[in-house]
């Protein structure tokens, strides 16, 4: 019983990590949620993106908008579902463009091949050997 609730408590933290990302995004590129929800439908509906203008009908875009924010502030939202949210932002025009703006790409901190205590370690040797090269330089 207690790995199911370790488990959630992962995906609590992974979902509130990709939701202060796209948020970030969002802001970074001053979309509102409406603009994300009319991104989503254009991707969702014109995959191809054949060259050919989408219009969603408003109530679509108003449903998926109320959908986004809720799904941006609840901890039960699904991790694959922000995930294609970021990707929706991530592949469009607006956050190419951005000169100062880094691709953001969500890493789950249990997949990190490299562990804290190893750079800590990594990076007293450093100290160290920066410090001899100083000493034998004098």
């Amino acid at each position: 019983m207690g790995t199911s609730k370790r488990v959630s408590e992962s995906a609590k933290a992974q979902t509130q990590q990709l939701q202060v990302e796209i948020k970030k995004a969002l802001g970074e590129l001053n979309w509102s949620w409406g603009k994300l929800a009319e991104e989503w439908c254009y991707s969702r509906f014109n995959p191809e993106n054949d060259g050919e203008d989408y219009d969603a009908p408003r109530e679509l875009i108003d449903t998926v908008t109320e959908r986004i924010k809720k799904q941006l502030t609840r901890t039960t939202t699904k991790v694959e579902v922000l995930k294609r949210y970021l990707v929706v932002i991530q592949e469009h025009d607006d956050f190419g463009n951005k000169k100062q703006t880094v691709k953001l790409k969500y890493i789950s901190f249990a997949s990190c091949p490299i562990s804290l205590s190893w750079m800590k370690k990594h990076s007293e040797e450093l100290d160290k050997r920066l410090m001899m090269e100083d000493y034998e330089e004098e």
